[in-house]
């Protein structure tokens, strides 16, 4: 009854509002656009009326809709948002407008509203934490039936690479070597003169000091940041194959 109620009232407003840009009585300022507030008005009433619909063999309101659910294997690894490893076995959620066949009984699907993927770990976590109130993540491919710009992970900011990683503690390598070359250098250069000048003296304590914190402090520092990635790969590669055997078992139980 509410529902009649709100969409009578709808058809009266919307009536109202073509029946005043129509009449001879529109604000001058409006005139000269009175036949696009027309066409305006007549394509929000039909697209109103797509939404409604109480025949003999369809039943449709605004509020019914109907999700699909499906685990899927991909030909390749993709990149995911929110994730540290690149996923072949993915779900998809997919949510479309819908409406009750009342001849057949059956909901039937019509436009798709929003499309988005999981890696299975991320599906895992969210079926095993349901009261998490900041959420969880997914990758969106369509919104409000449109597609959206597909996930690149090499826009991606928040991702620490493991090939920076690696090239960052390479070039910490290559650096300590020409440091110590440079020594190398001052010290043959001493010896051939019987001392270090002061100038040199300063210098070889200098390079000294690079050598250390380059292979002690920064060294140490990226290599651990390298264990962090490589244990956070590993576990969540290990959860998805826990995930995915248990999407297994669902399917075959099914």
């Amino acid at each position: 009854m509410m529902r009649k109620t709100y969409r009578s009232i709808q058809k009266q407003l919307f009536s109202q509002m073509l029946g005043a840009v129509e009449s001879k009585e529109l604000p001058v300022q409006l005139s000269a656009a009175r036949e696009s507030l027309r066409q305006k008005i007549l394509a929000e009433i039909e697209h109103q009326d797509s939404l409604f619909e109480f025949s003999d063999e369809i039943y449709r309101t605004p509020s019914m809709g109907l999700v699909e659910l499906s685990h899927e294997s991909l030909p390749e690894s993709i990149s995911l948002f929110a994730t540290d490893i690149r996923c072949k076995d993915i779900v998809r959620i997919k949510v479309y407008s819908a409406c009750k066949n009342l001849v057949t009984g059956l909901v039937e699907k019509e436009g798709l509203i929003s499309e988005v993927i999981m890696s299975e770990t991320q599906l895992g976590n969210a079926i095993m934490n349901t009261s998490c109130g900041t959420g969880y993540p997914v990758t969106m491919l369509v919104d409000n039936g449109k597609e959206v710009e597909p996930y690149d992970e090499s826009k991606d900011v928040t991702k620490r690479k493991m090939q920076e990683l690696m090239q960052k503690i390479n070039s910490h390598s290559s650096q300590v070597n020409k440091f110590m070359q440079e020594l190398e250098e001052l010290l043959k250069t001493g010896r051939e003169k019987g001392r270090l000048g002061k100038n040199e003296t300063k210098r070889a304590v200098e390079l000294l000091n690079m050598v250390t914190d380059y292979s002690v402090s920064n060294g140490a520092y990226d290599l651990t940041l390298l264990t962090e990635e490589m244990f956070k790969r590993t576990n969540e590669a290990v959860l998805n194959l826990n995930v995915s055997g248990k999407l297994l078992m669902l399917s075959h139980k099914e």
